[in-house]
């Protein structure tokens, strides 16, 4: 089983977006990056971040990568909701999608989700909870399949 923690926004704000039109989404303009190595989406993410600087866009660039490529149909994905302390639960049902036009807020990297629906944060480990505090937009973490679990079975 894998699981991916997928932001929406700073403290969720896209949260209810993402959950209404079914999608986990991803920002950082770019074009299309289907079949692209993350070599070749380092300078297409440095044009929008770090004022064309490589090295600043690596991260950004490997997490669409991951998004792309390592994401598969059927892991599951948590979406934390910072000002409902909840977490949004679903699994991923299609591939990855590029919309020129956002669909939320401003994202362009989208995939098919279905909800299972929310749940409290407090159901999860101090150690799961301290794991979701990653900065990052994209990621996954030890225990989350614990934490999957856990969250399915309240």
């Amino acid at each position: 089983m894998n699981v991916w923690v997928c932001r929406a926004g700073r403290g969720g704000q896209w949260a209810a977006a993402f959950e209404s039109r079914g999608v986990i989404a991803l920002g950082w303009m770019t074009p299309d990056l289907t079949g692209l190595s993350r070599e070749a989406i380092v300078p297409l993410v440095a044009k929008t971040v770090g004022r064309g600087h490589p090295a600043k866009a690596t991260v950004p660039a490997g997490m669409l990568w991951r998004f792309i490529n390592e994401i598969t149909i059927d892991d599951f994905v948590l979406t934390p909701i910072g000002a409902t302390r909840e977490i949004l639960i679903g699994r991923v049902k299609g591939p990855y999608e590029f919309h020129q036009q956002a669909l939320v807020g401003d994202c362009h990297h989208y995939r098919r989700v279905e909800w299972e629906g929310r749940r409290s944060r407090d159901l999860l480990s101090q150690n799961t909870l301290y794991s979701l505090g990653s900065i990052s937009t994209l990621f996954t973490f030890q225990g989350a399949e614990a934490a999957v679990q856990t969250l399915l079975a309240s």
